[in-house]
């Protein structure tokens, strides 16, 4: 009854929260078609006014007659002609779509639901999305209580919704947000009493520890990256991912950590769900090297913690210089929440 209840809740926190689209916007090839209508008719009206004028004052009284007849056929064509562009006018008129607000599959559809969500976000928590939430670690906003994930989840279950129905995008790569509220929300919400618990913790300590953390590496990477001719800019890259590699396997294992010494009943389960976040995280970092062809930008550190690689795949015996990585991760962690044990 309680699961019922609580499904219930969120759908109607869910209905609550729409987003509106910008209106059609008028094809600019409509409004020329009116200019150029209008132009039209213009030049019409000058050159049989001129004609008349023209075929008046300046023959002889012996050609009335001709004039007479060509002025007829003047006011005749001026009259066809007006017929023809006035239906020009009519059928480019812009129309106003009232059963679309916003043109299915336009460049900046996926944008408008993106920024709807972000300035809710900003409504709801009074922070600015860009700047003040963070994906490493789980960050304070959807963690503090379930009032939060709620809310936060709510308005992500939108977003989606908005991609689908309004830009007919109906596959998307993983996201933080995707794999809290849509993917992993019912472990979240099991778990979020310790996870609220943990949170200052994770957000202080483990992130003094984790800034602090010493980052090596392996001489035999660095000779790898000489045989290979790397260049400067690729040997930039591959230290910076390793270096966040270890911030984010830092963070897990710290995070980990407490849950053990302070969530002893849910643990289990709440250890669970935050795994299976970084591990995600991971295998998201892998992906997008590998998607543009360079996963060999992607140190052995970082494939020791992303689940489905192997650590030796570009540079060999590298388990033994990972392991003394990750133990003296866990002796930093060890020594900061010495107090807890």
């Amino acid at each position: 009854m309680k699961e019922k209840e609580r499904v219930f809740d969120l759908k109607q926190m869910h209905n609550r929260h729409f987003f509106r689209l910008h209106p059609t916007r008028v094809f600019r090839a409509e409004q020329v078609m009116n200019t150029f209508g209008s132009f039209l008719l213009l030049l019409i009206f000058l050159h049989v006014k001129s004609s008349i004028f023209i075929t008046c004052c300046r023959k002889p009284l012996i050609y009335r007659f001709q004039i007479h007849k060509r002025n007829m056929f003047n006011f005749l064509t001026l009259i066809l002609l007006t017929i023809i562009s006035t239906g020009l006018c009519h059928k480019s008129r812009p129309r106003r779509h009232y059963n679309d607000e916003y043109r299915i599959n336009t460049p900046a559809c996926d944008v408008v639901c993106e920024g709807q969500w972000k300035s809710e976000f900003h409504a709801n928590f009074h922070k600015i999305y860009d700047t003040e939430y963070f994906e490493i670690p789980l960050d304070t906003t959807i963690v503090k209580n379930r009032s939060n994930l709620k809310m936060f989840c709510s308005s992500t279950i939108q977003k989606y919704s908005c991609l689908r129905k309004e830009c007919r995008i109906h596959r998307t790569p993983w996201s933080a947000e995707k794999h809290i509220c849509i993917g992993h929300f019912d472990n979240f919400d099991r778990n979020i009493n310790c996870l609220s618990l943990t949170d200052r913790y994770v957000q202080k300590e483990c992130s003094n520890v984790c800034n602090s953390i010493k980052i090596e590496v392996s001489q035999a990477e660095i000779d790898r990256m000489a045989e290979m001719e790397f260049s400067r800019q690729e040997k930039s890259e591959f230290v910076e991912q390793n270096k966040h590699c270890n911030f984010i396997a830092c963070h897990q294992l710290c995070h980990e950590y407490i849950i053990s010494k302070i969530c002893i009943d849910s643990a289990v389960a709440a250890r669970s769900v935050v795994k299976s976040y970084y591990d995600s995280y991971l295998e998201r970092e892998y992906t997008a090297l590998n998607k543009d062809d360079q996963d060999e930008l992607y140190s052995s550190f970082c494939r020791r913690v992303t689940p489905g690689q192997d650590e030796n795949t570009y540079t060999a015996n590298m388990t033994r210089f990972n392991n003394l990585t990750l133990d003296r991760m866990k002796n930093d962690i060890r020594s900061v929440f010495s107090i807890l044990d």
